[in-house]
Order: C-alpha cells, then structure tokens, then sequence
C-alpha cells in the first residue's frame, strides 16, 4: 500500500503479489482526506476491499506506516476522529483471522510506490491488472 497526498487529496494505491512476490494486481482510488495517517487507514480499507473482491484468502497486509500498524495490532483508536473507520478495520480482520497486518520499511516498498507515482502522475483511478502497468514500474528492479 502507498499513499501520495496533495492537500485535502491522497491518491492511494493498492498492490496485489501473489506467493511468489509477483505482480498480480492494484487498484488507484483517489480520496478526500483530513490527514496523511487517515489516507493510510483508508488504504488498509482498499486493500481488504481487493482482497474479497479477488477471492484471496489468508492474506498478508504490508504498510510502511507504523502508526497505522502499531494501532491495529493494538486494536487502539489513536483519533476519535477515526473511529468509524477503525472500527471497520477491526471488524475486516475478525471476519478472516488469518489475515495479518505487517509494517515494512518504505526502503522495501518500492513497488507500491512506483506503482503510485505511475498512476497519480498519469491521474489513473481504477483497478489495474499487470498487462496495463508498465513493466517497468511492475518489477522489483
């Protein structure tokens, strides 16, 4: 997951690999946001949302904000402001236990951000499968 915001917008980006670390898909979706940290959270939301839609079970959440990881591995609402928004995290991870959230160094998340870069410099807001990203920006090189 990555999140680019511009003011009162964040252009948030949603990347699918499979058990392999290979590319499969991601979905763009621009959203008006209060804060940096609510862009995240909504992110996490689009990233369970693509799960269901694409059938995975088991899945693994990777986000490079600790805040956001610490708070759902806390079950903590750390702004009252974003309790119904958490409150629906909560309730996306008891519905499949064996879904995890983990935080990964941004260093390591090159992937989710080029992907991002792609489609907020190109205004892209859909749902992308790996023929319509450039190959470039699909690989881990």
């Amino acid at each position: 997951m990555c999140v680019f915001c511009k003011g009162d917008l964040a252009f948030i980006v949603v990347v699918a690999l499979n058990g392999e670390g290979d590319f499969v898909d991601a979905v763009t979706v621009k959203v008006k946001c209060a804060s940096p940290f609510e862009a995240e959270c909504w992110a996490l939301c689009h990233a369970f949302s693509l799960c269901l839609r694409m059938n995975f079970v088991d899945a693994n959440f990777f986000s490079d904000c600790l805040s956001l990881v610490s708070a759902v591995h806390g079950s903590t609402i750390p702004s009252w402001k974003l309790t119904n928004l958490f409150l629906h995290l909560f309730s996306c991870l008891n519905v499949d236990a064996k879904c995890c959230v983990f935080w990964i160094p941004r260093k390591d998340n090159s992937l989710a951000h080029n992907v991002a870069a792609w489609a907020t410099s190109h205004n892209i807001v859909v749902s992308l499968c790996v023929v319509d990203v450039a190959p470039l920006v699909a690989t881990l090189d």
